[in-house]
Formats: C-alpha cells, structure tokens, sequence
C-alpha cells in the first residue's frame, strides 16, 4: 500500500465533500457544515494562496484530505502552517497515513518558510492528540474563543 499526497484537483471535489460532512459526524466536537461554507472553501482555492487543500490517495482512491492554511504571527516571528483540518476515512487509520500526512504539510510549510506549524484538536478527539504528542507537538496553556462577525455564523 503506497499512499501519495498531492494538492486538490477539481475532479476530487465530489469525494472530498463527502469527507467534510464526515468529519464532524465523527468529532462532536467539530462544528457542522453547511454547503454554503463548502462552496465558500471551494471558490477561495481557487483564487488565494493562503489555504492549500491535499489528498491522500492509495491506488487512485482518495482516503482523506487536509487543508494547509498559512497565516503570520507576531508571537512566533513568522508565518504558520496551520493544519486546520486532517481527515483519514476511516478504514485506511491506524496504518501510518495520518502520520505521513502531517510530515507532508511540515514539508509543505517548510517550503513556504513557515517558521512553525499549528493546529487545534477537539477535546474529545484523544487519539489524535496522542499522535500529535508523537510528532513532538507540544499543547499551548491558551484558551480559544471565537466571535463570528456575520449572522447566521457559516460554521
């Protein structure tokens, strides 16, 4: 089993929806989607450069995506790779796919001079935290707090 990770092309699109509504039916703590927020995702791809969207795929078949969005901190000095969504299907986890997806966003990052990578994982969510902790990724002592500007709030 090869698993090869490459940046989204429009014909991975209807695969990749089915992974969105996925994720936060299996992490509660994930807000849910709406195909407003997705079509947003979409059209912003496609114009911007500061979110990429990868698959994983074995044989030709996608197995998971995750999105690479890049942003800059006074705090940390430079610009972040911030891993804002990792999804493996389910049959394909425990297999070292999640754990090589996230050193081909390091390599991602690296190559756009990001200074460090972050991400945020859901309370419940312990299994991929220990991964993290693995991959020497150390818990900030923050609390997150989120204000929408736009009613409804898309997410």
């Amino acid at each position: 089993m090869k698993v090869t990770f490459k940046k989204f092309e429009d014909s991975h699109q209807g695969q990749i929806e089915e992974m969105f509504w996925a994720l936060p039916r299996e992490d509660a703590g994930e807000k849910p989607r709406t195909k407003e927020a997705i079509n947003t995702l979409f059209s912003h791809l496609r114009q911007a450069s500061d979110v990429e969207l990868f698959v994983a795929e074995i044989d030709g078949n996608l197995v998971g995506y995750a999105l690479l969005v890049l942003c800059f901190s006074f705090e940390f000095g430079g610009y972040l790779g911030m891993i804002d969504e990792l999804y493996i299907s389910p049959l394909f986890r425990n297999q070292g796919i999640g754990k090589a997806f996230i050193h081909h966003l390091e390599n991602r990052a690296k190559e756009k001079n990001c200074v460090a990578m972050f991400l945020v994982v859901t309370e419940k969510n312990k299994k991929v935290e220990e991964l993290y902790k693995k991959l020497h990724y150390t818990a900030l002592n923050r609390t997150e707090f989120i204000k929408p500007l736009s009613y409804p709030p898309t997410r």
